[in-house]
């Protein structure tokens, strides 16, 4: 007796032991949570954070060509030493001369572009130093104290205008898509958590079938040694076995791979268990048509990048048709100039500086060239409004059709949901009967398979479900469960510490 309660405790602790290890090795988590992860973790997060950064810096350079920029231009040592060749008047000829100078430069300059025309001006100072050395030493300064001068081409292509139109439409698009980016994480997310818990599902399936084939099994040679079975039938239990035993293992590999993508794209170093938790809740609501069109049309990164297609094909245009044409450019400089054998003296009774200059470029022949580079932009720029009019109306049906998906797998996740229910309660009633005898081997065999393949539908109409919930977020840029813009995450509150 002593010695049974004690195999009774080593049985219950070694079970107790197994049970319990297993929980504190998994880790439970849901759908919401994984997605919270794949949002800062994932490799996805990681690439659309610096994508989004580098949009920014970008932008900011744009906003900069628009600001005044100080330059300051040293050339603190030009050291030259060699026989050069010159005029000598007292011997009116050429002759070859040692010169030894030792020349510094020192620049100050402002500069602005100017949008509107494309021009710039500028301000700037300067002051050149010269010392030669060798039979004749002396020392000069030419001091340009002050230099106001500006450039300006009338009729040439202006990158500045084009850039203010594009340059914010880009930043613009650039957000939006790395909201976007974000909803794909969660798509990835949903993708990633449903294969992991079809993978358990069908290895707990497996586990189930095995167990209860092996108690089919030895129930059927029971039944066959009393002649209740006939031996095809005995053998039909022990093929289900067999092919249990065969499924289990497969589950059990498919489970392992599934857990080793679910951490790896987690971010995971190292790899956990994970006991998945299924959302048994969905969001029973209809998604308006034409106010998801008319979210979608307003948000959505596709329409933006039209409009930039547009933009930037009447860009290359207006550049092809300025160029070889008649271009006149303006320049000009006013200042004040003085030269002197002394630092100070340079700056007394400087002389009035003035430069002004026209250049003209008139194309005379040019054999048809420049009109024909016009011809070919301007069609292709009515190849680019043609696609986008048809882009428009493919972004419509895209719309149409996950609108009228999402409407309808509510419905379907259901009316799954119902069918495993009955299909599990059919499955337990034949296997019941087949258990005493009322009900043949083909029968139980096709109640189980119903049985998976409902419990399945199940768990694939629920991924179906959230799939369509974030592509239609990611379409329309609303959050469906409060019909309210995606908030944007804007560079500064960007958490770069955890970017890795």
């Amino acid at each position: 007796m002593k010695n049974l309660k004690t195999l009774i405790f080593l049985v219950l602790f070694g079970t107790s032991y197994m049970v319990f290890g297993q929980i504190k090795d998994q880790f439970e988590i849901d759908l919401n949570n994984v997605i919270t992860m794949s949002e800062k973790n994932s490799l996805d997060a990681f690439k659309a954070k610096h994508l989004y950064q580098s949009s920014i810096l970008e932008f900011k350079n744009f906003q900069v060509e628009n600001l005044p920029i100080l330059n300051m231009d040293l050339n603190p040592l030009v050291y030259n030493s060699s026989i050069v060749e010159r005029y000598d008047a007292n011997l009116n000829r050429d002759v070859f001369r040692t010169v030894e100078t030792l020349n510094s430069y020192l620049g100050l300059s402002v500069s602005q572009n100017i949008t509107a025309t494309g021009g710039n001006v500028f301000l700037r100072s300067n002051i050149n130093r010269l010392q030669n050395s060798g039979a004749i030493s002396n020392i000069a300064y030419n001091n340009n104290i002050i230099q106001l001068g500006f450039n300006q081409s009338l009729f040439s292509y202006n990158s500045l205008k084009w850039n203010k139109k594009t340059a914010p439409l880009v930043y613009e698009k650039a957000k939006i898509e790395f909201i976007e980016a974000r909803e794909s994480i969660h798509i990835k997310a949903v993708n990633f958590f449903f294969d992991l818990a079809s993978a358990q599902l069908n290895y707990e399936i497996s586990d189930n079938n095995y167990e209860n084939a092996y108690q089919l099994y030895e129930i059927g040679k029971e039944r066959f040694k009393i002649a209740t079975i006939n031996q095809e039938e005995l053998l039909n239990l022990e093929l289900n076995l067999l092919n249990a035993e065969v499924a289990q293992k497969r589950a059990i590999n498919s489970l392992k791979d599934s857990q080793f993508s679910f951490n790896t794209f987690l971010g995971n170093e190292v790899h956990l268990d994970y006991k998945l938790v299924i959302p048994e809740m969905i969001l029973k609501t209809e998604m308006d048509f034409s106010l998801a069109l008319k979210q979608a049309q307003e948000n959505n990164s596709e329409m933006l990048d039209m409009k930039l297609k547009e933009l930037n094909s009447l860009k290359e245009f207006d550049r092809i048709k300025r160029q070889g044409r008649f271009n006149p450019t303006f320049s000009g400089i006013i200042g004040l100039n003085k030269n002197a054998e002394n630092y100070s003296d340079s700056y007394l009774n400087p002389l009035t500086q003035k430069q002004f200059s026209l250049r003209v470029t008139i194309p005379i022949i040019d054999w048809g060239t420049a009109n024909r580079r016009t011809q070919v932009v301007a069609n292709r720029n009515k190849i680019v409004i043609a696609e986008n009019k048809q882009a428009i109306q493919d972004f419509k049906q895209k719309i149409m059709t996950q609108i009228a998906e999402f409407n309808l797998q509510s419905e379907l996740v259901e009316k799954a949901l119902r069918s495993k229910d009955i299909a599990i309660k059919a499955h337990e009633l034949v296997l019941e009967r087949f258990k005493y005898g009322n009900i043949d081997i083909v029968k139980l065999n096709a109640s189980r398979t119903a049985k998976d393949r409902a419990i399945n539908d199940y768990l694939n109409s629920l991924n179906d479900y959230w799939n369509n919930y974030y592509t239609l977020q990611k379409l329309t840029l609303i959050d469906l469960k409060t019909n309210q813009k995606l908030s944007i995450v804007m560079d500064k509150k960007l958490d770069l510490n955890n970017l890795r």
